[in-house]
């Protein structure tokens, strides 16, 4: 029997339903399969919605505000090259590079929901956020980042803090590398700009 019942505990977690017992002296289980319904059908998903904000429902028509007081020092460009110091050389810019010292507080621009926390070394900690109707924004170049996935945000609530520009942008200083997408596509985010 206790052999039986730890058998039975190692199945129980990974299989929805486990029958076990002994059968002609030898231990036997059968796994059986669950079809469960899903309990919201794709078509019928509701927008997510915070608990006193409203829908996510972000278009063209709406502005959104700027995250951080400071200039552009690096613009989007995504049909014409532009000028990285840093890497001297000349590449298109899915994003906006605006200054802002190290240490300055990053506000939403909008209210969203929080869908990625992630590092890497060009662009260091960032923050993406889903705005609605496939439009998102990602604040990168980010010391503490104050949220994580699934949380919602409003506008001029605080995402994180500006921190040391990475490797790649060392010669343009502190910055805010601020990138918004209508799906996988970049836009130029000072057209929604107040």
């Amino acid at each position: 029997p206790a052999v039986l019942q730890e058998a039975v505990n190692n199945l129980t977690p990974r299989f929805p339903t486990v029958l076990a017992g002994i059968h002609d002296g030898a231990f036997q289980y059968f796994v059986v399969p669950v079809n469960v319904p899903p309990l919201v059908k794709e078509e019928e998903k509701p927008l997510p919605v915070t608990a006193d904000a409203g829908e996510l429902n972000f278009n063209s028509e709406k502005t959104i505000g700027w995250p951080v007081n400071g200039s552009v020092i690096l613009p989007f460009s995504m049909e014409t090259t532009v000028f990285f110091k840093t890497l001297e050389q000349y590449r298109c810019n899915p994003g906006m590079l605006i200054s802002a010292g190290s240490g300055t507080t990053v506000q939403s621009a909008y209210l969203g929901q929080v869908t990625n926390v992630t590092s890497d070394n060009t662009y260091g900690n960032m923050v993406t956020v889903y705005l609605g109707n496939d439009y998102s924004v990602t604040y990168g170049q980010l010391d503490t980042v104050y949220v994580k996935e699934g949380d919602y945000v409003k506008a001029g609530e605080s995402i994180g803090t500006i921190g040391t520009p990475t490797d790649s942008f060392t010669e343009e200083g502190s910055h805010l590398y601020f990138k918004m997408k209508k799906g996988e596509e970049p836009v130029d985010p000072v057209l929604f700009m107040e």
